[in-house]
């Protein structure tokens, strides 16, 4: 790496030295060189990592984001099926009830055509509410003396 200097044995200590400077200088240019090139790679290459890392939190921030949206739209799913299922079973008691209060076979299938007509997104239709919203209903008056209790088979939800 140093580059072989002539002794100073074989031509005098002092004739040597201004070579040996030369040599030097060169040297120590070539030197400033390589470490100022080595320090804008450096800073290069720093600027990079740091525009990786930024890019790399922004892209864990996103992935975080979406892990809580689609948690949050999974349970949704769950209670929309839980609540599609609930109201599929109340409509299936109710299908029996009408069968069983409408002997009549032709008067309980027009009945039940109707409502099966009906559409299930109109206006009047109100949403159902979850069971964590459901309040008790509020106590019947009484029914008058002599007055029958209307009979429903519908099983009671609690």
């Amino acid at each position: 790496m140093y580059p072989d200097f002539p002794s100073a044995a074989s031509t005098g200590p002092l004739s040597c030295l201004p070579q040996q400077l030369g040599v030097a200088q060169r040297l120590i240019i070539a030197y400033q060189r390589q470490i100022q090139s080595l320090a804008l790679a450096l800073e290069a290459s720093q600027a990079q990592v740091a525009t990786l890392e930024r890019e790399c939190a922004l892209h864990q921030q996103r992935y975080i984001d979406q892990g809580h949206a689609l948690s949050e739209s999974a349970e949704r799913c769950r209670d929309l099926r839980s609540r599609l299922w609930r109201q599929q079973q109340y409509n299936l008691q109710l299908k029996s009830a009408l069968e069983k209060s409408f002997p009549d076979h032709h008067i309980g299938q027009s009945l039940l055509a109707s409502l099966s007509q009906t559409p299930l997104t109109s206006s009047t239709t109100v949403p159902i509410p979850p069971w964590s919203e459901v309040q008790p209903p509020p106590p019947t008056a009484a029914l008058p003396a002599g007055a029958a209790k209307p009979r429903l088979d519908l099983p009671v939800f609690e």
